[in-house]
C-alpha cells in the first residue's frame, strides 16, 4: 500500500466525466472542461479510454462541489461525472435516468412553481428552472431542466386542466433526446444511422468474373475515343488530364466536338475487343458559383444612422440558446448593412470602382511610357548619346536618312 499511496494522493481530487451519446476528441473536451470550470482550478484533462476522460482538480473541496452542484452539457448532452476512487471500474455506467433541457410553451400565468411542478410532473420531474425563466426575463417560453429515463416515451404537448376547469395545451421542445439504437445499443443516434458493423459468419464469398463497362455515344458530352497510347491502354478505367494536351484536343476536333467546355476530363476504360481503349469525356459541372461571403466596408461608419442601425438590429429580442441568438443578431445587423449600403453607398461604391479602374488605366500608362522611354542611343556617328535633346536629334536624323527630305517642288 506504501509503494501506490503517493499516486493515489496525486489523483484523488480526481473526476471521471463522460458525455452521453457523444465521444469529443480530447483538445474539444480539455477546452470545454476548462472553459466551464475555470473557477474551480482545472489541472489536468486526459483520456482514460475512447470517449471517458480522467479531469484532475487543485484540490478535494473544488473536486466534491464539482461532483455535487455541478451537471454541465455539451452539445445539449448531459455530461456524466463521478469521482475517483483507486479501485474503481472504468467503464461507463448503465444510465437509466438523465438530465435534460426542455422548453416549454405555455401562458406565463401558470409559471409559479406550485403550477408549474404540477405541469411538467405530469411526464418528468423538475429539477430546476433558468435563471430568465425564474427572474421574468423571457415570457415566450419557460425552461427546465428535467429528469428523464432514457426509454421513456417523450410527448410533444401536455394536456392539463387549467383553474377554470378547462383543457389547456402545453407544447415540448426537447434540446436532446437520449435515442437508443436497438443495433448497437449506444446513446446519439438510430440504428438505420449507427456505423457498428454486424458480422454475418453464415455469408459466404463466391467468385465472379469482372464485368467490363461498356459506353455508348450518346451526346456531345460523352464519346468513345480511339486513344491508345502506351500505359493507358492497360488497366481501367484511368481518370487523366488528356482533354488539355495536343492529342485530345486534335480528337475534339476530328469528332466535332471541340465545343466541349473547359475543365472537362477524360476517363479510360479497359479494352473490348478492339485493342483501342474507350475514352469517356465529360465536361465539367463547375460553374464556379456558390454563396458569396459578406463583406463589411467601413465606409458605412460615416452614415449617420449607422450607429442607430447596429444598436436596433443588435438588440434583438428571442429565446434560444446563446448560438442561435447570437446567429440571429448578425444576421440582423447584416441585413441592416446591406439596407444601408442600398440606399446610400450604392453610388459611393460605383464612384470608387469607377476610380480604381481610371488609377489602374493611369498606371498602365505610366508603365508603358517608362517602357517605350529610351535613354541612350548610338547616332549616326557611332557615339553613345543620353540627353533627351541629342537622343530625339538622333532618331530624326535616322529616319531623315532612311525616308530622305520632303520637296516640295518634285519634278
Amino acid at each position: 500500500m506504501e509503494d501506490v499511496q503517493p499516486e493515489i494522493e496525486y489523483w484523488e481530487s480526481s473526476t471521471v466525466a463522460y458525455v452521453l451519446g457523444a465521444n469529443p476528441p480530447i483538445p474539444v473536451m480539455e477546452g470545454f472542461i476548462r472553459r466551464i470550470w475555470s473557477k474551480y482550478g482545472v489541472d489536468k484533462v486526459i483520456v482514460l479510454q475512447r470517449g471517458m476522460y480522467l479531469i484532475r482538480i487543485k484540490t478535494m473541496e473544488q473536486r466534491d462541489n464539482i461532483v455535487k452542484y455541478e451537471r454541465p452539457f455539451f452539445d445539449s448532452k448531459p455530461v456524466v461525472m463521478k469521482a475517483w476512487v483507486d479501485d474503481m471500474d472504468f467503464t461507463k455506467d448503465i444510465v437509466t435516468t438523465i438530465p435534460i433541457w426542455v422548453n416549454i410553451t405555455v401562458d406565463f400565468k401558470y409559471w409559479g412553481i406550485r403550477a408549474f411542478e404540477k405541469i411538467v410532473k405530469l411526464v418528468e420531474n423538475i429539477i430546476k428552472l433558468d435563471d430568465m425563466t425564474t427572474k421574468r426575463d423571457r415570457l415566450n417560453y419557460a425552461r427546465a431542466l428535467v429528469e428523464v429515463n432514457i426509454d421513456q416515451y417523450f410527448p410533444d404537448h401536455i394536456d392539463f386542466i387549467n383553474e377554470r376547469g378547462i383543457t389547456t395545451t402545453a407544447t415540448i421542445n426537447y434540446d436532446w433526446k437520449p435515442i437508443n439504437s436497438t443495433k448497437c445499443q449506444k446513446l446519439g443516434h438510430h440504428e438505420v444511422n449507427c456505423h457498428d458493423k454486424v458480422e454475418n459468419k453464415n455469408k459466404q464469398q463466391e467468385w465472379r468474373r469482372k464485368e467490363t463497362q461498356q459506353v455508348t455515344q450518346k451526346d456531345k458530352s460523352q464519346t468513345q475515343g480511339g486513344y491508345n497510347k502506351g500505359a493507358n491502354r492497360k488497366g481501367g478505367p484511368l481518370l487523366t488530364p488528356w482533354i488539355a494536351s495536343s492529342v485530345g484536343m486534335q480528337c475534339l476536333d476530328d469528332c466535332g466536338l471541340i465545343d466541349i467546355p473547359y475543365g472537362a476530363h477524360a476517363i479510360f476504360l479497359s479494352e473490348g475487343p478492339s485493342d483501342h481503349c474507350p475514352a469517356l469525356i465529360k465536361g465539367s459541372d463547375n460553374n464556379g458559383g456558390g454563396k458569396k461571403p459578406f463583406k463589411y466596408f467601413r465606409m458605412w461608419a460615416q452614415a449617420q444612422d449607422y450607429e442607430k442601425r447596429v444598436d436596433e438590429a443588435w438588440n434583438w429580442k428571442g429565446g434560444g440558446t446563446d448560438m442561435y441568438v447570437l446567429t440571429r443578431k448578425l444576421k440582423q445587423v447584416k441585413s441592416s448593412m446591406k439596407d444601408l449600403n442600398k440606399k446610400g453607398f450604392c453610388a459611393t461604391q460605383a464612384e470608387a470602382n469607377m476610380a480604381h479602374q481610371d488609377l489602374f488605366r493611369i498606371k498602365s500608362i505610366k508603365k508603358r511610357k517608362l517602357q517605350n522611354t529610351v535613354y541612350v542611343i548610338k547616332n549616326q556617328d557611332g557615339q553613345m548619346v543620353d540627353t533627351p535633346e541629342t537622343v530625339a536629334q538622333a532618331f530624326q536624323n535616322y529616319y531623315l536618312r532612311l525616308l530622305g527630305e520632303r520637296k516640295d517642288n518634285r519634278e
